[in-house]
């Protein structure tokens, strides 16, 4: 009689977990901001390779491919707009998107943070590339790969912070 009411609450949780899952796979909330006026980050070139345009309908997100579109909806009005990703961010705990400038205003008159939703849409097929790095060469600041392994190992004093690689 115990297994068969075991049986029965494992079932009956079962169902439960797999009853309540949420029905959009491809949205998240929370805060969004925005950037690009006044940051000094207007005209910089992007984590994409894109130049920077406030007035441009694109976004910043943490971990979507580049190109990606998404609809951003203002959970306290409805607004709704369509951004491209372009970029990685936000670098602040607790926000899912930064938006471009005019994208910001299309939400919210005021600006500011704004509590959202976010809704993947699918791919721009056209610019999901960042440009080609192949033959340029960058300096890396820090030990050498060399010294990284030995740098456990030496008084403080003769490790070298200040060197850097190049390859």
């Amino acid at each position: 009689m115990k297994l068969i009411h075991l049986i029965l609450l494992a079932a009956f949780t079962a169902t439960s977990i797999f009853s309540f899952a949420p029905s959009r796979v491809n949205a998240e909330q929370g805060w969004a901001s925005y950037y690009g006026v006044g940051d000094g980050f207007a005209g910089r070139r992007t984590a994409s390779g894109a130049v920077m345009n406030p007035y441009a309908l694109t976004c910043a997100h943490p971990y979507y491919r580049f190109g990606t579109k998404l609809r951003v909806v203002n959970l306290a009005n409805g607004q709704a707009v369509v951004v491209r990703v372009n970029d990685r961010g936000p670098f602040v705990h607790g926000r899912v998107v930064d938006l471009s400038y005019k994208a910001m205003r299309q939400l919210s008159s005021r600006g500011g943070l704004v509590y959202v939703r976010l809704e993947v849409l699918g791919r721009d097929q056209g610019t999901s590339r960042a440009p080609s790095r192949v033959g340029r060469k960058y300096r890396i600041y820090g030990p050498s790969p060399t010294q990284c392994i030995t740098s456990r190992w030496a008084p403080r004093e003769s490790r070298n912070l200040k060197g850097g690689a190049e390859f």
